[in-house]
């Protein structure tokens, strides 16, 4: 086909160099960013009968997440969650962590402080009817929630975007470069067809 030969694929790739080098340049614009994470063990209650979280992990990633900015990401089956900030420099980046992470246990404890009866902390944790076999009296242990790693600064040069982006820029700007070709091949056939017909 006419836009499949040389000269064509010449101007193709022209054009997705000029877009992958544009890409390139405006990625190496980007800050460097730092990541700071930490993982967090969430406390429970759990006996012969079964488990309940202090609070619910869900509720624990809408929450704190609206309000700091933070991403949180779960692992349920370990009832642990990483919490993440970006930020342009560490220290931001360690704070926001270190106040979630406070936050999340100061409120931990203060609901087994406030609610030692298993009854009421049930109702506080909205899970009384997944778990009424937990109402049922045989003793029970507390695990508190509780940081289990330091908290880790990564830093980010271009914004952690440089690596991850170039195969997705390269590929874009070879599907763009054809597109704009063939399509440019289309319009002057037809313009060419158009001016015979005139003839």
């Amino acid at each position: 086909m006419k836009f499949l030969k040389f000269k064509t694929l010449s101007i193709v790739f022209s054009i997705a160099l000029a877009l992958t080098l544009s890409a390139l340049a405006f990625l190496l614009l980007l800050p460097t960013l730092y990541e700071a994470t930490a993982d967090l063990q969430i406390g429970y209650l759990v006996n012969d009968k079964g488990q309940i979280s202090i609070e619910s992990l869900d509720n624990i990633s809408k929450v704190f997440s609206d309000e700091y900015g933070v991403k949180i990401r779960i692992f349920r089956q370990a009832s642990i969650i990483k919490v993440s900030a970006m930020r342009d420099s560490p220290d931001p980046a360690r704070d926001v962590v270190m106040a979630v992470v406070d936050q999340i246990v100061t409120k931990h404890r203060n609901i087994v402080n406030n609610y030692s009866n298993r009854l009421e902390w049930l109702l506080v944790c909205n899970r009384i009817n997944q778990n009424e076999s937990l109402l049922e009296g045989s003793s029970y242990v507390l695990h508190e929630t509780k940081l289990i790693s330091k908290i880790h600064i990564k830093t980010m040069p271009f914004s952690g975007m440089l690596y991850r982006s170039i195969p997705a820029v390269i590929i874009l700007s070879w599907l763009l470069a054809f597109s704009i070709v063939i399509l440019y091949d289309l319009f002057t056939s037809a313009k060419k067809s158009s001016e015979l017909l005139k003839q």
